[in-house]
């Protein structure tokens, strides 16, 4: 896997944690300024994850030539586990400590877990109880159609026939834009297989990709997220591919570790308010988040290594097997 994709699901991630550290500050009497314009485009990470997705599903489906089966097995062997591991454990702090839960009354309790262990909250515009799952609802979905052109590869690339897939639903059911973003990843897989793009042109094409996501243009407000920050997602990813590649250890263990670390926020940030709420701290808004940040990516790193990557561990073993299965 590229370094450089390994780094931006590292940056996606940790975005996203700085967004949910400034807007649950307001739940707990705080109220941390925008460190940075972070409020506005930590918000939509989620958009990168999504480019970054329709990326690297195709790129190695088309590496590994899997059948449905071992696709579809992998993909949950890498999703669901840890998923359903935090989301037991959620429950388990509603049941037997719910002070430390600020949970909503308005939420039939029983219906609401059933949405979140089957993935479909966001059908009736529900948030699961991990609630940053709801992005993992649609990368599910995604996954689904995708392993349907697994079947039909001998008619049709599987990339092509996704893409009209996920565009022919968006039709039918008027998504949201965003779901589209899965298209623009494919795209970047599409365009970098063809075509070999140089390093300076690539490195364009990446700063031109990084600019338009950081900065709030007043004048583009209206427009949806899908242009403001899926298509310089695209943008990034697709010039992140050719840049030069530096093996930077401890950050391509954050982008192994996105994952846990995007889910544990969930915990971890109400967590460091309040003990901040409980010492009665005010002021070093800044201090207090960076450390709820680094706090979050510390035990998002620590439950990596204890939990999810023995899980990739027995995905790849099973991987493995499959293949000598299929050589003998």
């Amino acid at each position: 896997m590229n370094y450089n994709i390994q780094y931006l699901r590292a940056v996606a991630a940790i975005a996203t944690v700085a967004f949910h550290v400034i807007v649950t500050s307001y739940n707990y009497g705080y109220d941390y300024p925008n460190f940075f314009n972070l409020k506005q485009w930590g918000k939509y990470g989620v958009d990168l994850f999504f480019v970054i997705s329709g990326y690297i599903i195709v790129y190695i489906q088309d590496k590994s030539n899997k059948n449905i089966s071992l696709f579809l097995k992998n993909r949950f062997l890498r999703i669901i586990p840890t998923y359903y591991f935090l989301t037991t454990f959620y429950i388990f702090l509603i049941v037997f400590f719910p002070n430390l839960i600020k949970w909503s009354s308005n939420f039939e309790l029983n219906s609401t877990i059933l949405e979140s262990y089957l993935f479909y909250s966001t059908w009736f515009e529900n948030s699961p109880l991990v609630f940053v799952g709801w992005s993992i609802e649609y990368e599910i979905y995604f996954y689904l159609i995708f392993s349907i052109s697994i079947l039909l590869k001998n008619f049709v690339k599987e990339y092509y026939f996704t893409l009209i897939i996920i565009i022919i639903l968006f039709l039918i059911f008027d998504l949201q834009l965003f779901v589209l973003e899965f298209c623009l990843g494919i795209l970047v897989f599409i365009l970098t297989k063809k075509y070999k793009i140089n390093k300076s042109i690539s490195f364009l094409i990446f700063l031109l990709g990084v600019i338009i996501f950081v900065i709030n243009i007043k004048k583009v407000e209206e427009l949806d997220r899908l242009f403001r920050y899926g298509v310089p997602s695209f943008l990034i990813i697709l010039g992140s591919i050719n840049l030069r590649e530096y093996r930077l250890n401890f950050f391509k263990l954050l982008g192994d570790a996105s994952y846990s670390i995007y889910l544990i926020q969930v915990f971890t940030v109400s967590f460091v308010f309040k003990v901040i709420s409980f010492f009665s701290v005010k002021g070093y808004d800044f201090v207090f988040f960076s450390l709820n940040v680094i706090f979050t990516v510390i035990v998002g790193l620590i439950f990596y290594i204890i939990f999810e990557k023995k899980i990739l561990k027995f995905k790849y073993l099973n991987t493995t097997k499959h293949k000598n299965k299929e050589l003998n």
